[in-house]
């Protein structure tokens, strides 16, 4: 999210907002650079050193990142303290001294970027060189990176200058013993990435072989290491996916002689040694392979290399998914649509099959058929996959609404409001259908009934949210209320403030003093008591202040030996 330079506080988590004022109060903020275009570079002491980069655009913060181990969110306490700095800096021009630093400030200065680029405008060409030399003899990630960025000056392009400029790319962002770890895996990505868009020029100017060596190189590259790395940002198995991407349009293009020996041989080549296999990655290029081919020839030797699959009729099995979606694929290229739909027929234990027949019945609106699907879907999943089992249900429920069954619209609606999840405004979507088929004079008796059924369902264990949303839906608070009394936590209370708070206030308060008396009792700890004091802050924001008080004071009195505690009440 961007952030406001003149307002981000009411955009923070307060937690996070409270510990970067801290830092910047302290002079954590030791050292400030304004790098042009609205870049700003910060040094942030805590555990360590930290850098901060913001972007500033029109006072608004478009950018943000810092290189601590924080993952717990977008905004660290460094970045809030670098924001508090760069507010304070901009609006009025002040210094803040660094508590702790003696008398020092933290000034303005040229960065280390701009001083370099001042410097490379100035040295003579063959002090450059010699520097460079002497830097990568003593440094073996620069050497790998040079080598990595200038490699093609040394021969054509070709697939092993591809290769070596990916292993020189590994080797800059790799330790000694070839981990790549997390900081390192976003940096090769970017590398990575830089590569990917070259290919991808390449092929808009037609030169589609380099763009291909490329992609090879960068996917079997990049699988290798993912192995060997840190990657949980992403970064690599997203330059995976965009090389593979990049193969594929490939294969769909007009790729003649040369170019389609080259990638349909690399395709099969790693299909069949399953250099990528238990990875998505091994069937994208399956459906890359069959794309590409031409010839039967190619067409068996897919076949081959993806072999049959049978169900084990134990849910949802991913290979004999994998393989019969790649030959159906693989039927429509070579047969036509019309032997493919015969096969799915055939292969009913995929569910991609099953879903794709139902909509197909559906667009000619063959509903005896969808429903035939359907039902057959439902019984073969009830027990082995109730959330497929669903989806069917779902499909049956469309049906029954085209065909203006009534009685039938209403028992699905009611098992999707009783037993289905809530996910995508489901219930909300149920709700509405029952209250438009259930006339208004039964409505209020109709949903009384949905609340008893889900009371007495002992094995619900989403009871209270039902009725909770049945309560909210009907505008039922008074019940609400009552049911909350016997069922009250944090994030219950807190979920349904907005609905209670003009005329339940009071009620309201009491529950989250009884929580937070309940709490403390069990819980130590900063994290813990900066949790309750979140609480009676909304105690406050009901407009119980005096209860509030009075419950800092009882806390401070009882627990009067939690240093930590009695910090944090402090501030509320």
């Amino acid at each position: 999210m961007n952030l406001r330079l003149d307002s981000f506080e009411q955009q923070i988590d307060p937690v996070i907002l409270k510990r970067g004022l801290d830092y910047f109060k302290k002079g954590c903020v030791v050292d400030m650079a304004d790098l042009g275009n609205g870049e700003y570079e910060f040094i942030v002491e805590g555990t360590d050193e930290y850098d901060v980069r913001l972007r500033v655009l029109d006072g608004e913060v478009t950018e943000y990142d810092c290189n601590c181990p924080y993952d717990m969110g977008s905004v660290c306490k460094h970045v809030v303290a670098a924001l508090f700095y760069l507010q304070k800096d901009l609006f009025d021009g002040s210094r803040m001294t660094a508590a702790g630093k003696g008398a020092s400030t933290v000034e303005r200065r040229m960065s280390e970027y701009q001083q370099a680029n001042l410097l490379l405008d100035k040295l003579p060409h063959e002090e450059l060189k010699k520097f460079l030399h002497d830097a990568y003899s003593v440094n073996r990630k620069l050497r790998s990176a040079f080598v990595a960025k200038y490699i093609s000056y040394l021969e054509p392009a070709s697939k092993k200058i591809y290769d070596m400029e990916v292993k020189a790319l590994l080797n800059a962002h790799s330790d000694k013993s070839g981990f790549i770890g997390y900081y390192e895996a976003s940096g090769l990505g970017r590398d990575i990435s830089d590569m990917l868009t070259d290919a991808t020029a390449c092929k808009a100017k037609g030169d589609k072989l380099k763009a291909l060596y490329i992609a090879e190189a960068v996917a079997e590259g990049m699988v290798q290491a993912i192995d060997y790395a840190d990657d949980s940002t992403g970064s690599i198995g997203s330059c995976i996916y965009s090389a593979l991407d990049l193969v594929a349009s490939l294969a769909g293009a007009d790729a003649d002689g040369f170019l389609h020996t080259e990638m349909f041989e690399w395709l099969l080549d790693n299909i069949e040694r399953k250099t990528m296999y238990g990875w998505d990655w091994h069937w994208l290029l399956v459906n890359a392979a069959i794309d590409a081919a031409e010839t039967d020839s190619e067409v068996e030797r897919i076949k081959s290399a993806i072999g049959e699959a049978k169900p084990k009729g134990d849910g949802w099995d991913m290979e004999y998914c994998h393989v019969t979606a790649a030959t159906s694929r693989l039927i429509t290229k070579t047969k036509g649509e019309k032997a493919a739909l015969e096969y799915m027929e055939n292969n009913l234990e995929n569910p991609d099959f099953r879903e794709q027949l139902i909509e197909k019945a559906l667009d000619t609106n063959d509903y005896s058929k969808a429903e035939r699907l359907a039902n057959d879907g439902v019984e073969k999943d009830n027990v082995r996959s109730p959330g497929l089992a669903d989806d069917w249900r779902r499909y049956l429920l469309k049906i029954y609404k085209a065909e203006n069954r009534t009685e039938d619209v209403i028992r699905l609606a009611r098992y999707f409001l009783l037993v289905g999840n809530r996910i995508d405004g489901r219930w909300e979507d149920s709700y509405k259908l029952l209250k438009s088929q259930i006339p208004g004079s039964r409505w209020r008796e109709y949903v009384d009934g949905l609340m008893a059924s889900i009371s007495e369902d002992n094995h619900n264990s989403t009871a209270y949210e039902r009725i909770e949303f049945l309560c909210v839906m009907d505008e039922r608070w008074e019940e609400l209320l009552g049911v909350l009394a016997q069922n009250k936590s944090f994030s219950r209370v807190e979920r349904v403030e907005k609905y209670l708070a003009k005329e339940y206030a009071a009620e309201l308060a009491s529950m989250y003093e009884e929580l937070i008396l309940d709490y403390l009792e069990y819980n130590v700890g900063r994290a813990h008591y900066q949790y309750v004091c979140r609480y009676i802050r909304r105690i406050i924001k009901l407009g119980c202040r005096p209860k509030a008080t009075a419950l800092v004071d009882r806390l401070k009195k009882t627990y009067s030996k939690r240093r930590a505690l009695l910090e944090e009440l402090d501030m509320v």
